[in-house]
């Protein structure tokens, strides 16, 4: 909030904060329109994915901010305890 001249923590900075210790620091945006499409298509397709298979964990967000070695992310948010993983849960997550 200092950095940003704010008084109170807002959901935007919570949410700023949770990206950076889940996906790593924010990268340089990509300048190039081509490779932005590109990214942008790899990662609807990992949310679509997700969305159609049955067992898949929900999708919580995609984001084209590249973030540590990824260009983009789709990020899936377990519906369940994570200690105990059912066979066609593991089978939806490798594809």
């Amino acid at each position: 909030t200092a950095r940003r001249n704010k008084k109170a923590t807002t959901n935007d900075e919570i949410q700023d904060a949770t990206d950076r210790v889940i996906a790593g620091l924010q990268g340089r945006a990509l300048a190039d329109n081509a490779s932005k499409k590109l990214i942008a298509y790899h990662e609807a397709g990992h949310a679509l994915i997700g969305t159609l298979l049955p067992h898949h964990d929900p999708v919580n967000k995609v984001t084209l901010v590249p973030r540590g070695q990824a260009k983009g992310l789709t990020w899936f948010t377990p519906s369940e305890d994570q200690s105990l993983i059912s066979q066609n849960s593991l089978k939806a997550r490798i594809s």
